[in-house]
């Protein structure tokens, strides 16, 4: 079973007045402690003007009839690739393996088939570049990190690591017309990708630096890396204590 890491919330500045949302908090890592990545601003061009305070009128108001919210085009979007997507099985199967403390021989041989399956790896990118707007969503693209990351130590380490850059070089969450909804999932998910990646493979970093599109994506960068340094001087003055 891979490991996970703790991010127990990472900081989004959104809107006029720098407003702060949380987004929520990537899987937990018993051994890799970040406490949080604070986010870049990122403003909402599209966000309406705010109108001018008015004194109320003595004269009733008409109060027009409710109108039934419409289904965000990012979130239907976001359903109909969990609709197309072809590979639920492997996800759920890697899951289902994943829960288990003792694998069977035959899960062992299941586990190896999954790590090489280029297909399904391939597949990912598009699940990471795709904004978890919803619980469901979440939890899936949460098992397709944690699945990468155990594939990253298998024989198709080159396949996943094209899917990792792709994640880097999404520029998304630099793109002002991205909605704000899709921005910060996006955000949060890339934070999680750069954190992992540059902790286990000594050549990530490059790779990283390399590949990231814009402001937003090298802020989100630096404060991974900040957060890694802090969590090194923590680590160092508590082997000094003992």
């Amino acid at each position: 079973m891979s490991k996970k890491i703790i991010i127990p919330s990472v900081l989004v500045a959104i809107g006029v007045g720098a407003a702060i949302s949380l987004v929520p908090a990537p899987p937990k890592h018993p051994e890799i402690k970040l406490s949080s990545v604070a986010m870049p601003a990122i403003n909402d061009t599209n966000a309406e003007t705010q109108m001018e305070s008015r004194t109320p009128s003595s004269q009733p108001v008409a109060t027009a009839p409710a109108v039934a919210a419409l289904p965000s085009p990012s979130l239907e979007k976001s359903k109909k690739f969990w609709a197309d997507y072809k590979f639920h099985a492997e996800l759920d199967k890697f899951a289902m393996i994943s829960n288990k403390a003792l694998l069977l021989e035959h899960d062992k041989v299941a586990k190896k088939k999954l790590i090489n399956d280029v297909a399904f790896i391939r597949s990912l990118k598009s699940v990471l570049l795709t904004a978890a707007l919803d619980n469901t969503m979440s939890h899936n693209q949460n098992i397709a990190v944690d699945f990468l990351f155990e594939a990253l130590k298998g024989s198709q380490h080159d396949e996943v690591v094209k899917v990792l850059q792709a994640v880097a070089a999404d520029p998304a969450v630099d793109n002002e017309q991205t909605d704000m909804a899709s921005r910060k999932a996006l955000a949060g998910v890339k934070a999680e990708v750069l954190f992992t990646w540059s902790a286990v493979d000594p050549d990530a970093d490059a790779n990283i630096a390399a590949a990231l599109p814009g402001p937003v994506s090298q802020k989100i960068w630096a404060n991974v890396k900040k957060q890694q340094e802090n969590n090194l001087a923590e680590s160092a003055s508590l082997a000094t204590e003992q």
